[in-house]
């Protein structure tokens, strides 16, 4: 896998879920902002990981 297509999946996720956090915010459903919290720290981690 090329460094563009890794850093796109970091940002994917990042992206993704935040999204979820706020699908979860809007409509009170606790486990989609749960699933969004986990996506945002795997982004993150993703991110950190593949950048060294």
């Amino acid at each position: 896998m090329n460094k563009k297509a890794e850093g796109k999946i970091g940002k994917l996720t990042f992206v993704g879920g935040f999204a979820l956090i706020l699908i979860g915010g809007m409509t009170k459903i606790m486990w989609i902002a749960y699933v969004g919290v986990f996506l945002l720290i795997m982004g993150a981690v993703i991110d950190r990981v593949l950048k060294i």
